[in-house]
């Protein structure tokens, strides 16, 4: 039997067995009677699956339930586990001809950590913040990992300390100077101290949209520059969410709050927080702007280099300020195919476009998760993996 001591983590890692036929990973803890393992964590009995997910994933939330693809109650492999709500567990114990056997999260432990901090550097149109946790955890063995999509970089909070190099790249010169200055380590303090000194009002963010309108030719290409930097952030973070990283940035209209919640004051008072962390997170990365075909021809094959994707959406990608056409994603595929070691995960929402090129018989292995798309309705997303051992 596992013993008890360590972590939860580490009892539940001496518990598992692999299935090498499935992927499965086969825990010898006690069962409840839906077959599911539990554990006891600070008193409290959780079951062994769910555990993993917040472990890899992040909270659960008191109405979501941890279901599990394989359809094999103790497994704990996370990439076999995705969320879903009360209509989700029932279709799927439905399709698989058994009852339900699972109760929604009420738990302490499952939802005690819903409260977070900022994790991203910019609120990124159909950025990954939800998802990112899925993405250092399959891309957690590189030594290197590349991102020709950088967005609002929310990739990077999740990607493993023991990654040594992230080179980050976006054609959106103001998000990557911006996160040039915040890896300076003079100028991210300088750009803390002069935003510490705004306030909260509609001129503050009438007056950074006209700078950044009225100074085009800026930030400066080769050089960090901290007062493109100030007028960015103060567009990202005083204006609507999400609409940084599309045509519409620089013309939102601050958002005021009359009932609880969302409150903007707090929001830019965690958002000036979240760049002294965000200094911390940029010490192991390079930025670039450079177009993905250029990026991606300086990107190594081999199994210590990762690539992460996350390119502007068929279809509802055209709000980008860079966009994507048909042929682009068609060339996409075709250059990732070309990479025979170096692993690889592509994140879209499914779309008929995306399920032709990304295929099993290319190499393809699709995963799908519970996720919203960039108009926030309900929509399948997919991470599309290869070259993972394990995984793919």
């Amino acid at each position: 039997m596992p013993g008890t001591h360590g972590t939860p983590y580490e009892r539940a890692m001496r518990s598992v067995t692999v299935d090498d036929d499935t992927g499965c990973w086969l825990s010898s803890l006690c069962q409840d009677s839906g077959g599911y393992c539990t554990i006891q964590i600070d008193g409290e009995k959780v079951r062994l699956h769910r555990f993993m997910w917040v472990h890899n994933f992040g909270p659960i939330l008191p109405e979501q339930y941890v279901l599990h693809r394989c359809d094999t109650p103790n497994c704990v492999n996370p990439m076999h586990l995705f969320l879903g709500d009360a209509k989700d567990n029932a279709d799927d114990a439905a399709s698989k001809g058994r009852a339900t056997h699972q109760k929604p999260g009420k738990s302490g432990f499952a939802t005690r950590a819903r409260r977070k901090p900022i994790t991203c550097l910019a609120q990124w149109y159909g950025s990954n913040r939800s998802g990112a946790s899925k993405v250092g955890y399959l891309l957690r063995d590189c030594k290197v990992v590349n991102i020709p999509f950088a967005g609002g970089l929310s990739e990077v909070w999740a990607i493993s300390e023991n990654v040594r190099q992230i080179n980050c790249n976006d054609l959106h010169r103001h998000i990557i100077n911006l996160a040039r200055c915040v890896a300076h380590p003079e100028h991210c303090r300088a750009l803390v101290n002069d935003l510490r000194k705004e306030l909260v009002h509609p001129d503050t963010l009438a007056g950074a949209q006209e700078w950044c309108k009225a100074h085009p030719e800026r930030p400066w290409k080769d050089t960090p520059d901290l007062a493109a930097a100030k007028a960015y952030f103060t567009t990202v973070w005083l204006s609507r969410s999400s609409s940084a990283g599309t045509g519409k940035e620089f013309s939102n209209q601050l958002v005021a709050r009359f009932t609880p919640g969302g409150d903007p004051a707090i929001r830019w008072a965690s958002a000036i927080k979240m760049l002294s962390h965000a200094a911390s997170k940029f010490l192991r990365c390079t930025f670039l702007c450079e177009d993905y075909k250029t990026f991606l021809g300086r990107c190594y094959d081999d199994c210590d280099s990762g690539l992460y994707l996350d390119c502007p959406f068929p279809d509802l990608g055209d709000d980008y300020l860079h966009n994507f056409k048909q042929q682009d994603h068609v060339d996409l595929e075709n250059i990732l195919r070309g990479y025979k070691l170096a692993p690889v995960v592509v994140r879209y929402y499914a779309h008929p476009l995306i399920d032709s090129l990304y295929t099993a018989e290319r190499g393809w292995t699709r995963f799908e998760l519970y996720g919203r798309n960039q108009a926030n309705d309900a929509a399948p997303e997919l991470l599309l993996v290869r070259n993972i051992p394990g995984v793919s």
